[in-house]
């Protein structure tokens, strides 16, 4: 078997449906790409969202857990300023 190097380009067949291969046309039309760029980008977008979820994940659980309660706190916080200006310009 040929080795290619990493950043050499090459031709891949692929059998999707009709309603995808549509989807995927009208996102590069609105985006100004190419189909071959907007499939080739939102592959590329799937492994860096996974990426991303590895380490989200990796995060140990109470530290998720400091930082969502500390984001509740700020929008409480938040809401109760929003409340008290509201209650005083009436």
């Amino acid at each position: 078997m040929l080795r290619r190097k990493p950043n050499t380009w090459v031709q891949v067949n692929l059998r999707i449906k009709e309603e995808l291969r549509r989807k995927l046309e009208a996102a590069a039309k609105e985006g100004e790409v190419s189909f071959n760029e907007e499939v080739r980008a939102r592959l590329e977008d799937s492994f860096r969202i996974e990426s991303l979820d590895s380490m989200i994940a990796a995060v140990p659980k109470r530290v998720r857990s400091i930082v969502g309660d500390a984001i509740a706190e700020a929008l409480e916080a938040k809401s109760s300023k929003q409340e008290r200006e509201e209650g005083g310009s009436k």
